[in-house]
């Protein structure tokens, strides 16, 4: 079974918004009620929201609702571009995508930088350059951008490299990516999703909430961080796999949430009984 990363008020509050469907503003207590299922108090909530709007994450309306700021669109669509599957990619004519010129005396913005290359696959080839196939379907300004969103510094070179030595493009392909461990770390989420849908329409409403959270949120950070690698360096199959049982997966964990909010509408009292009885 794979091991789930820790739900934190932060990243379940944006895990809540991303998925949110448009225009995407959640008033503060839905957060919270949706929080109490993980265990995770209204203020440690609260105190998430005041410091995701305070980084520029969260942006709020004038009701108190909240949403996700404009900036992260981008970023929020490649995590959402799991649905795509190979769409996402095309054919690999041998060429490497290339990033040079990481030089900052600010570790913080050194360690943007990488988390930022590694979210795109992107492994550091030779000296400070770091590279990846470059077989994106979006155009090179496109993968720049996003880059960019995802806090690569500005003065960072990005460019498409292709005279590398046949050694040196071998040592790429033998030793940069860990695909073993990649295949793995899918195989592993194909396994909890199944095991999950067997299970989920027999729990309570909140606990399916919590699994299809969990198990769902899981399988969509495997495919997110996938580097997208050509066939040639590494079988797509798990990928695939694991995309098709996802989207099967989601559907049912909306029927989920929908059953979830109608169960909660029933148990809560008619309106005239929370105003003392008048109409």
């Amino acid at each position: 079974m794979t091991r789930k990363r820790p739900v934190t008020p932060r990243s379940l509050v944006l895990d809540l918004l991303r998925v949110t469907p448009e225009p995407g503003a959640v008033p503060v207590r839905s957060l919270v009620e949706v929080a109490s299922l993980f265990g995770l108090s209204g203020s440690a909530v609260r105190v998430a929201i005041a410091r995701l709007v305070q980084s520029g994450l969260l942006e709020s309306d004038e009701r108190g609702c909240y949403r996700l700021a404009p900036n992260t669109e981008r970023v929020n669509r490649w995590v959402e571009d799991w649905r795509l599957g190979d769409a996402r990619v095309r054919p690999w004519k041998g060429a490497y995508l290339a990033v040079a010129g990481l030089k900052s005396a600010d570790r913080t913005v050194v360690r943007k930088s990488l988390r930022a290359l590694g979210r795109l696959g992107f492994a550091r080839g030779l000296g400070s350059i770091f590279v990846r196939p470059d077989n994106f379907a979006q155009p090179l300004e496109a993968t720049r951008r996003l880059l960019d969103d995802f806090g690569l510094q500005p003065n960072a070179e990005v460019f498409v490299a292709s005279d590398f030595s046949p050694e040196l493009r071998e040592r790429f392909e033998r030793t940069l990516w860990p695909t073993k461990k990649l295949s793995e770390r899918h195989r592993r989420a194909i396994a909890d999703l199944q095991r999950s849908e067997k299970r989920i329409s027999k729990l309570a409403p909140a606990e399916a909430v919590v699994e299809s959270f969990l198990f769902g949120g899981n399988a969509i950070r495997t495919l997110a961080l996938d580097p997208l690698l050509p066939e040639e360096l590494m079988s797509g199959a798990a990928r695939r796999e694991l995309t098709a049982l996802m989207l099967d997966y989601d559907l049912q964990g909306r029927r989920i949430w929908t059953k979830f909010v109608d169960y909660r509408l029933l148990e809560k009292p008619p309106l005239r009984a929370v105003r003392g009885g008048r109409s």
